[in-house]
């Protein structure tokens, strides 16, 4: 029960999960929700919630599209719904019913219980024209659909419904299924009187917080205080589903196979004799000592750094106005990427033969140049300005970094969904974190040898390694994200010493660690942001700091992405609609900006039209008072997931975008600066390496790989 309000999908949708008595049938918000991603792929019959534009009948049949984004405090990344104006919601729940009747016919019908997305979660995560109307408003046009569903339920004898949402539940509990209702995360702090009064039959109440976070869960004292209503079941989430410790472990807990068991360790397997069943999918090792208490959980205070940081360290040497002329010359509308290159068959193949052993160290760092120079040659011959060197010897843009910082591990098989059908495997963070060896720089010199234009060095920032990883919980996370930080710094020092004049540190997760409680969103925010700038403050003022956010919902934390003082903001665009971007104008920011033009997630090569009207966008929004060269021309997110016959074209139409609109808006293109900083030729034009050939001059170096 401490999974999130957003939705269950932590497990397969087909699987059973088994914490109590009680066996709970899981339907995800894909499921339960239009089933989003099969829409998405135009599948057949997967229609469960039609949301419909009654002005606009040429539109797909349902949500118009679905925007990944990022819940709070979970790893987890999923669709949320656009609505378009006049949208109207009518029931198709064949497919859900049929998985409910699965479980009946498996398990029985008393222990059965299927979970589903409530009405005001639904609504309150989605997105578009359609989702400005009053909430009321709003609720009375999807409130049908759900009372269809729990009609179908009752006919089915559906023991119970667990509803993860506040509100709206008079016209629900009239239906007359006993209605589960599931809190999460945190105390219900004034909220709790009325959400307990709710007509349901049971309330399921967090007892533990945000474990590693500085403020204590208080719902034990809202009980002593206000009571808990008679007649009503309480659940008690005394175990942190998002961690593998073990006294905790549910739901966010990797599906480890085999089973992973330490004293202190707890990772899911296919059996459990902890809880007496045959069909839970996960199990506890015992803990050493005596068993906490639930009040000593609830008050239980994580240790800081037993050291201070100085003030200095968190600040570049000289403002933004002084230093941002000494970085490198752009023309308008400069090009880049964001970082990761197409992750072929080929790539993958190389990193197992490495893995198993079957290729030397030395084998495997030609086989990785040669990718790097096939990655740096395509660029050079498209035209773009600043290079990135593809990435090819990252799994995952945490677990590398992971792999080579002290006090993190990792398991074989330890996968935790991330989004889709993609599934990553988190770090656990087991001791202090240090720096040990440079992590980048050898990749950076290998793609900085074979040009004359400035490469990036890429790193994954310290908040996001830290959300993205399974933290311990006997110390605070703002000490475990400052250690992260003076590990990267140490980094950021080595790609500069390199001759490294673009840096990017990434944080598409910082808002992943924001509580429900904006209340204490300052708090956090503040330590986060503390973390990327010991990251990168290090840096000259020559040293262009660059940073990603992707995927979300920046908005309402804008203040805090301008104290980051990062020199360029790269963001998700495509799918937003210019909302981020006409935020930034609003507010004035005065740093560089890049906006994608194109979904990388959609495999439509976009037209040269297409993104020009999104460079003409940006720039009606008057972001920057008009300093185009400031403007930056780059795709949504990386292109790990994108296949050459793809990524070719579109980089190829953005760049020729990017060059028309100079054109258009009769703008000058200023050759880029050299890669150093200094004289032409600071870096050879052409290296030869084992494995690869020449680049520079727009040759692609790795033919031989096509």
């Amino acid at each position: 029960m401490a999974r999130g309000a957003e939705g269950c999908v932590a497990l397969d949708m087909s699987k059973f999960l088994t914490p109590t008595i009680t066996t709970w049938c899981v339907l995800s918000m894909v499921d339960v929700c239009c089933a989003c991603f099969d829409m998405a792929h135009g599948a057949k019959g997967y229609v469960l919630l039609v949301i419909e534009n009654l002005d606009n009948p040429a539109l797909l049949r349902g949500c118009t599209s679905w925007k990944p984004n990022i819940p709070l405090c979970t790893v987890l990344r999923m669709p949320m719904p656009e609505l378009e104006d006049g949208w109207v919601a009518r029931s198709n729940f064949t497919h859900v019913l049929d998985r409910v009747a699965r479980c009946q016919a498996t398990i029985g019908k008393e222990a059965s219980v299927p979970i589903i997305i409530g009405p005001v979660t639904f609504l309150c995560l989605a997105r578009g024209p359609g989702a400005s109307a009053p909430l009321a408003e709003r609720l009375q046009r999807v409130l049908p659909a759900y009372r269809a569903l729990l009609g179908q339920l009752k006919a089915m004898q559906a023991h119970g419904l667990r509803a993860d949402v506040e509100g709206a539940y008079a016209a629900l509990a009239a239906e007359g299924v006993p209605i589960h209702l599931a809190t999460y995360y945190d105390d219900l702090g004034a909220a709790y009187p009325w959400v307990v009064a709710l007509p349901v039959a049971a309330v399921g109440l967090d007892f533990l917080g945000v474990l590693g976070a500085a403020e204590a869960n208080c719902t034990l004292e809202l009980i002593k205080t206000h009571g808990f209503p008679a007649g009503k079941r309480m659940g008690a989430g005394v175990v942190d589903g998002r961690s593998v410790w073990a006294d905790t472990g549910l739901a966010g807990t990797p599906m480890a196979m085999p089973c992973v068991e330490l004293d202190w360790l707890a990772l899911c397997c296919r059996s459990c004799a902890r809880w007496g069943c045959q069909t839970c999918a996960y199990t506890f090792c015992p803990t050493a000592g005596t068993a906490a208490t639930l009040g000593e959980l609830a008050s239980y205070r994580p240790k800081e750094l037993p050291f201070e940081i100085e003030a200095d360290k968190y600040v570049r040497s000289e403002p933004f106005d002084c230093r941002r002329d000494k970085q490198i010359a752009m023309p308008a509308f400069p090009t880049t990427s964001i970082g990761s290159f197409p992750q072929t068959a080929d790539v993958r193949r190389l990193r197992l033969q490495y893995k198993q052993g079957r290729i030397s160290r030395a084998e495997y760092d030609r086989g990785i140049a040669s990718h790097i120079g096939f990655v740096i040659g395509i660029q050079e011959s498209l035209g773009m300005d600043v290079l990135v060197h593809g990435e090819s010897e990252r799994t995952d843009m945490v677990e590398y970094f992971g792999q080579a910082l002290e006090g993190m591990l990792f398991t074989q098989h330890g996968w935790v969904q991330s989004y889709g059908s993609r599934y990553v495997r988190p770090p656990l963070i087991v001791g202090d974190i240090a720096f040990t060896r440079s992590m980048t720089v050898d990749e950076f010199k290998v793609a900085q040898a074979l040009t004359r234009r400035p490469v990036k060095g890429m790193l994954t920032g310290p908040v996001t390694i830290l959300n993205w990883s399974f933290p311990r919980h006997d110390i605070t996370r703002r000490a475990q994200a400052l250690q992260l930080a003076l590990a990267l710094r140490q980094e950021v020092a080595a790609l500069e010493a390199a001759g490294c004049r673009v840096v990017q540190v990434d944080e598409p997760a910082l808002r992943e660690g924001l509580t429900p409680k904006s209340s204490r969103w300052a708090a956090y925010l503040g330590w986060a942001v503390d973390a990327f700038r010991l990251s990168t403050a290090v840096a000259a003022p020559a040293t262009q700091v660059v940073t990603h956010l992707s995927y979300s919902d920046f908005q309402d934390i804008m203040a805090a992405i301008d104290d980051m003082d990062a020199d360029v903001l790269t963001i998700e665009n495509s799918r937003s609609g210019d909302d981020m971007v006409r935020a930034l104008a609003a507010s004035r920011y005065g740093r560089d900006i890049g906006p994608g033009v194109y979904d990388v997630h959609s495999p439509v090569v976009p037209s040269v039209e297409f993104m020009k009207s999104k460079i003409r966008s940006f720039v009606a929004t008057g972001i920057l008072d008009g300093r185009l060269d400031r403007i930056w021309v780059n795709p949504d997110c990386g292109l790990k997931t994108r296949g050459w016959e793809e990524t070719i074209p579109a980089l190829r139409n953005m760049v020729q975008a990017a060059a028309e609109m100079r054109a258009e808006l009769a703008v000058g293109a200023p050759a880029p600066s050299p890669a150093s900083g200094g004289e032409e030729g600071a870096f050879p034009a052409t290296a030869q390496y084992e494995g690869g050939g020449s680049g520079g001059g727009g040759a692609c170096p790795c033919c031989s790989l096509r």
